[in-house]
């Protein structure tokens, strides 16, 4: 049974408060435009919006592209700054409920997420080298996987499904810039039929339902950010702007204190 997120009527506004030294982005989003029908599963992309191919692969294993529809209005920078933060931005919605952006993202499959080692720079969220852990449903199957972050930047990503010390799949997203947003194209790699069985080992089962159903929820979520991801973007650049002229405006006064001592 779906059950999505809870909303009611509020002022039509949005701050974006970044926590000064903690990497902590804070989103607080007092706006029903942003929200609205996201809660209306009739609303998410439908399968038939985007093209699928399946081929095999050494080892018994099987690549899963997807094509997306074109995602308007986001571009491939935009992207880039989702995938890198998301684990670190939480939602203030109109009733007063904090939802973390991942489970905004997709509200019917998405739960948790949490950045089990942070990357090889520091960076915080989904950085090259950074390890997160998503839980997640695809359909009826439930998910908990854990990703080990290669590329990031504004062509895509790559990232590594990992158990343990075994690598069970590759999934990689390209993003095109175009007139009007991104191509977005994905591929779910298993690399043998070993990555299958230990994946068959987290889902109960490795059917082509699993497939099917991974297929769904990936054409779904590509599709909500659409919807999501461009006004908390500029909503964060907006505030960023606020800060830097907030510290320059600091720095001015200080010297002009400072300037004034004799």
């Amino acid at each position: 049974m779906m059950t999505g997120i809870g909303m009611r009527a509020g002022p039509s506004s949005t701050t974006v408060v970044a926590e000064p030294g903690s990497g902590r982005i804070w989103t607080v989003c007092t706006t029903d435009s942003l929200f609205r029908d996201l809660n209306d599963a009739t609303l998410l992309r439908r399968p038939a919006s985007a093209t699928m191919w399946r081929f095999p692969v050494a080892r018994g294993g099987i690549r899963v592209v997807i094509e997306h529809e074109e995602i308007d209005s986001v571009t491939p920078e935009m992207l880039e700054w989702w995938f890198t933060h998301f684990p670190y931005i939480d939602i203030l919605l109109p009733d007063r409920q904090v939802v973390s952006a991942y489970r905004l993202w997709h509200p019917f499959d998405h739960r948790r997420v949490s950045v089990k080692q942070h990357s090889l720079s520091g960076q915080l969220g989904m950085a090259v080298g950074a390890r997160v852990e998503l839980e997640s449903s695809w359909g009826k199957f439930a998910r908990n996987s854990t990703l080990r972050v290669r590329r990031m930047d504004a062509g895509g990503y790559l990232a590594q499904v990992v158990a343990g010390p075994w690598i069970i799949a590759a999934i990689k997203e390209t993003f095109e810039r175009t007139n009007k947003g991104t191509r977005c194209v994905t591929s779910l790699t298993l690399q043998s039929r070993f990555s299958a069985y230990l994946l068959a080992s987290r889902t109960r089962r490795f059917t082509q339902s699993v497939v099917d159903a991974w297929v769904k929820h990936k054409i779904e979520e590509i599709g909500n950010l659409q919807r999501i991801l461009p006004q908390l973007y500029y909503s964060f650049l907006r505030s960023e702007n606020d800060l830097v002229s907030m510290r320059e405006a600091t720095d001015s006064l200080n010297s002009d204190r400072l300037g004034g001592v004799s």
